[in-house]
């Protein structure tokens, strides 16, 4: 993900709901109104710090389900 795409997300979760959304092959999550974690379309997930991103792991199909479960447990 580059940094423009990241900062267009981080824009766009301040109007969103607490969610999981899709964008450019990007599942990305908003949890109170921020941009707090993303899956690549190959299932690679990442968490955000601060100004970076950190690898969390790997997800198996199907992406958007497991993306969905990690929300809940937060």
């Amino acid at each position: 993900m580059t940094i423009d795409e990241n900062n267009i997300l981080f824009e766009k979760a301040k109007s969103r709901k607490d969610g999981v959304y899709s964008y450019k092959g990007y599942f990305w999550v908003v949890k109170d109104k921020r941009f707090i974690a993303f899956a690549t379309s190959s299932g690679d997930f990442y968490e955000r710090f601060g100004m970076g991103n950190v690898k969390l792991g790997k997800f198996d199909y199907p992406i958007r389900t497991k993306v969905v479960q990690w929300l809940r447990e937060q």
